[in-house]
């Protein structure tokens, strides 16, 4: 499971008011919201520049290890090590359906464009087969770890930075 804290910078009253509302709608820990990680918005391997249609890859998947297919054929480097990946989408029913994940290891396509990807956290549940695999902006799906404490508006209306407490839904 992920965890972390997100840092928010000093904001207008415009933008304070908009964020104090997100966080209030959130209703403490409660809420949740899709999250990834600012800083791997894409891969480093060559899946940046040809992705491919990377989609889940047999039934009844467990473990750390998630098998893929759709990739571009006998390619080297697709994904590299510290490469996050989202399995599942953010349907409206069931948003906790879509999961965030690290590649632990360098990934290689085999000449049938399939690959076998070390990751992290383990999966919590089968993926379904040939469901999507995003590589791009990959996100997962949190919440608020404690209630949160309203920041300091100063003059000239100047809301002073937050810090939330944050971890991934499971």
């Amino acid at each position: 499971m992920w965890t972390g804290e997100l840092s928010i910078a000093l904001q207008t009253e415009a933008d304070g008011r908009a964020l104090a509302a997100w966080i209030t709608s959130l209703k403490g820990t409660r809420g949740t919201f899709k999250l990834g990680d600012p800083a791997i918005s894409a891969p480093l391997g060559s899946a940046a520049a040809a992705p491919g249609t990377p989609v889940i890859d047999g039934v009844g998947q467990t473990g750390n290890q998630l098998a893929i297919s759709g990739l571009p054929a006998g390619v080297q480097g697709y994904l590299l090590a510290g490469d996050m990946l989202q399995v599942g989408a953010f349907p409206i029913s069931a948003p906790v359906d879509a999961h965030l994940h690290m590649v632990l290891t360098d990934v290689d396509v085999d000449g049938a464009g399939k690959a076998t990807l070390d990751i992290f956290p383990t999966l919590r549940e089968s993926p379904t087969n040939a469901s999507a695999v995003v590589l791009v902006n990959p996100q997962g799906v949190f919440a608020l770890t404690q209630p949160f404490t309203p920041w300091q508006v100063r003059s000239p209306l100047l809301y002073d930075g937050v810090k939330l407490s944050v971890a991934e839904v499971i």
